[in-house]
This record gives C-alpha cells, sequence and structure tokens, in this order.
C-alpha cells in the first residue's frame, strides 16, 4: 500500500488527473456494462449472485471505459469544439468497441457500440451522464496537455491585449496609423 503511494505522489497533476479521469470513466463503463447485463437478464444481481461471465462483462466493460480515454487523450482537453467533441465521440465508441469485443469476441465488436447506442436512446439520463463524464475528463486532461507542451516547448498563447499591441506595432512599422 505505501509503494502505491508513493508512486502516485511522484506523478504530476496532470497525471493524477488523466489517471483519475481514465478510473472515473472505467467505473462508469462498468456501470453501463452492468446495465446491459440487467437488460439480458433481470434476474441478475436481485434474485441471484453475478455468473463468472457476468463479472467478466463487467471488467471489459471498465477495461473498454477506460482504453477509451487513454485513446482519446490526444483530442480531449484541447481547446476549441471541434477536437474535444471528436474525442469525446472517440471516447465513446472505443469504450463500446474494446468492452463488446471483451465481453464478446468478433460479435461484440459488432453489437458493442449497437448496445451502447440503444441504451443511450432507451435512457437519456444514462446518457447525459456518460457525456457530463466525457466533459469533466475534457476539463480534468487539460491540465496534463498543458504540462506536456510546457515540457516540449510549445509556447504558451500570448493574453489577447498583448497580441492585439503587437498587431499594432506590426501595422505602424509600416506607415498604417489604426
Amino acid at each position: 500500500m505505501r509503494m502505491g503511494i508513493a508512486r502516485w505522489r511522484r506523478l504530476s497533476l496532470g497525471e493524477r488527473r488523466l489517471v483519475l479521469g481514465c478510473l472515473i470513466t472505467a467505473i462508469l463503463g462498468a456501470f453501463l456494462a452492468l446495465i446491459v447485463v440487467l437488460r439480458l437478464d433481470p434476474d441478475a444481481v436481485f434474485q441471484r449472485p453475478l455468473s463468472l461471465y457476468e463479472q467478466w462483462i463487467l471488467v471489459a466493460g471498465a477495461f473498454g471505459g477506460g482504453a477509451g480515454v487513454i485513446l482519446a487523450r490526444d483530442r480531449l482537453g484541447r481547446a476549441g469544439i471541434i477536437k474535444p467533441l471528436a474525442g469525446l465521440v472517440i471516447m465513446t465508441f472505443v469504450a463500446a468497441i474494446i468492452g463488446g469485443t471483451l465481453a464478446l469476441p468478433l460479435y461484440g465488436t459488432m453489437f458493442g457500440p449497437f448496445t451502447l447506442a440503444v441504451i443511450f436512446t432507451a435512457s437519456p439520463m444514462i446518457a447525459a451522464l456518460w457525456f457530463a463524464n466525457g466533459f469533466a475528463v475534457h476539463l480534468m486532461v487539460r491540465s496534463w496537455h498543458s504540462e506536456r507542451d510546457s515540457i516540449f516547448g510549445a509556447a504558451p498563447p500570448k493574453p489577447i491585449l498583448q497580441s492585439a499591441s503587437d498587431q499594432i506595432t506590426r501595422l505602424m512599422r509600416f506607415g498604417i496609423n489604426p
């Protein structure tokens, strides 16, 4: 236990947030997999314990959710609207494809995204929860991107007033007085 805490403390703030976003999405992925299990067999959980295969479906859903964040992390946390939305779509479909493939190889690759779409249309609250989680992960991954950009030399954007004064200075060099 002590070794895990020491490793956690060695991570930077952005890395901690990325890991936390993966874990939260993995938990939500397991919850969505539990909904799938309950739709297929309503007696599961309430009438009898989960079978080994149903437990595997929960693990597959959790793994798919975490892997979706990892594979979409380059688009999540970026400025603008298009890249984060594309990252959210990628995260959603990758989570469904990986979770479905692990739960039911070959057929699950097709039925994973289909089942997720059915769950989202049948229960808009669950869809809203998933997309709110995606937005939260997007905000958490921003600090990871800013850390990586500072390490690898990308210049932070200039403040708006500074860039405006630079534009005016350039115009004045050419004899244009705004």
